[in-house]
């Protein structure tokens, strides 16, 4: 018996989206700020939107799973819904028993859409999304509301791919910072950029492995960033990662964001939770202090957390992070082969 989806899909039009293989993103980095010193005017606002689209027959061998990440307001970061549907090729909702509902995971604070797809001959599928994101500036030195409400201890836990002890505790130990309260973070950024050189052609990048980046000294935004992490824990500094999408510098216009973008922050009596984007640091040496304890408004963040339990809960076990969908088909999460097969795209245009 066939059933409409919770709501219809509000102005397809709105954003141009063009579909492109998942397996094809990689993560972009923002475009380089201001001179150190200054501070980014105003705020951007924008229109986000995300298509993710499923084969005919997908659902065939079981039922299908389907959750995606949804960007949420926070201290830094407005979001208002606009709409989500699923339709099929031609753009006429889904039948078959297709449901698709927003959920939010309350320990992590993500929200996700969920679809769920019963085994069957399932038709092409297509889950739209459409928000309104207004994005401010960040930094240490304005701490807006919402910035804080988390509990501090759940950030100084160790994950599976950033453990606290061995390499990762001998490096900490031996990392200076003492005096004002933020010399502690400030040692330790400029600790992982002296170790870590940007590079995405050694095999293993991309998981935020600590314990890699420790041996290896290479990787992307994911592996810096595992690895202040677990430096600033291991010295009883919290800690927490975000992921998202960058933004062009210049105007966004509707076309495909590819790729990712993460960066942590830590906390400090005195400015509360600062961020860092090491990564960018290191591409861009000279402009080193942008990435320290400020943030542009050219990004969204979309999910934050490791080891992440979803919304519904899935069957299989935690996330290691959550920028592009996660699917699983009978119960069980997909293999990478048929991964490949869903295709997701985000676009945004300033309003």
């Amino acid at each position: 018996m066939c059933a409409d989806v919770l709501r219809p899909l509000l102005a397809l039009l709105l954003l141009g989206t063009v579909l492109v293989p998942q397996s094809e993103a990689q993560d972009r980095e923002p475009a380089a700020s201001a001179a150190a010193g200054t501070r980014d005017p105003g705020a951007r606002t924008f229109e986000f939107g995300t298509t993710t689209r499923l084969p005919a027959g997908f659902a065939r061998a079981g039922e299908v799973e389907l959750w995606i990440p949804v960007p949420v307001s926070n201290g830094y970061q407005d979001v208002a819904v606009l709409g989500w549907s699923a339709v099929d090729a031609v753009g006429a909702p889904v039948a078959c028993g297709a449901a698709v509902e927003l959920a939010a995971e309350p320990a992590s604070g993500n929200t996700l859409l969920h679809l769920r797809v019963p085994q069957g001959e399932s038709p092409e599928l297509q889950v739209l999304a459409r928000y309104r994101v207004t994005r401010h500036a960040q930094r240490r030195d304005a701490r807006p509301d919402g910035s804080g409400v988390e509990d501090p201890a759940a950030r100084l836990l160790a994950d599976r791919l950033v453990p606290l002890d061995g390499a990762i505790a001998e490096i900490a130990a031996q990392v200076s910072g003492e005096g004002e309260p933020c010399a502690l973070g400030r040692a330790l950024f400029e600790e992982v950029r002296a170790r870590m050189t940007y590079d995405k052609v050694e095999p293993g990048w991309g998981l935020g492995d600590a314990l890699r980046a420790c041996a290896v000294g290479k990787g992307n935004c994911t592996d810096f960033h595992a690895l202040f992490m677990g430096l600033a824990r291991a010295r009883g500094v919290p800690a927490r990662f975000t992921i998202g999408l960058s933004l062009p510098e210049g105007p966004a216009d509707g076309s495909a964001l590819s790729g990712y973008h993460c960066w942590a922050e830590f906390l400090c009596a005195e400015h509360g939770w600062v961020p860092v984007d090491i990564s960018e640091a290191d591409k861009a040496p000279e402009r080193a202090e942008d990435y320290f304890g400020r943030l542009t408004t050219n990004r969204v963040a979309l999910t934050s957390g490791r080891d992440l339990v979803l919304a519904p809960a899935q069957h299989g076990g935690p996330v290691n992070f959550l920028v592009h969908p996660y699917a699983e088909r009978g119960g069980a999460p997909l293999d990478a082969e048929s991964t490949k097969a869903i295709e997701h795209v985000v676009s945004a245009r300033d309003v």
